[in-house]
């Protein structure tokens, strides 16, 4: 019975270390902690690629409904004054503050629109604003338009 007591001891001791009598196995802080530490890493992944997103479909947005009055231009269907406010609305719809420049067609010039968004102004945290400050969504848009001679 000595025996088996010392083996316990010795094998107590070799895990634990020397002079350690008790020993609580319990790991169930160290999730927790794993957890708290990562949580924080895990929601800003999340929101980079959420705020990306967004982004896209903007730009998407924007470039559909330029393209889509530069074409109404090209063939004629509107003026460059129902045009800008056409686009305007659906800038409006996006919550899209940005420059616009609508050139008609004449005989010598294809119909343009021009669009720059200011990316800052589409993010709807101030988490990534620092990183994106000064930079713009350029969209450009051009259609040959059906009245032009060269």
């Amino acid at each position: 019975m000595v025996w088996c007591q010392a083996i316990r001891r010795r094998r107590r001791e070799r895990n634990l270390g020397p002079g350690t009598r008790f020993a609580s196995h319990d790991e169930g802080g160290a999730s927790a902690v794993e957890f708290a530490l990562l949580l924080p890493v895990f929601i800003l992944l999340v929101m980079g690629a959420l705020q990306f997103a967004y982004v896209v479909f903007i730009r998407h947005e924007l470039y559909s409904a330029a393209q889509q009055v530069c074409r109404q231009l090209a063939l004629g269907a509107e003026t460059a004054v129902s045009a800008r406010a056409e686009l305007r609305s659906e800038m409006a719809r996006l919550a899209a503050t940005g420059t616009l420049e609508i050139v008609p067609p004449t005989p010598t010039q294809d119909a343009r629109v021009e669009l720059r968004e200011p990316l800052g102004s589409l993010l709807g945290t101030g988490l990534f604003e620092p990183l994106v400050t000064g930079q713009e969504i350029p969209l450009r848009v051009v259609y040959r338009s059906i009245g032009r001679t060269n």
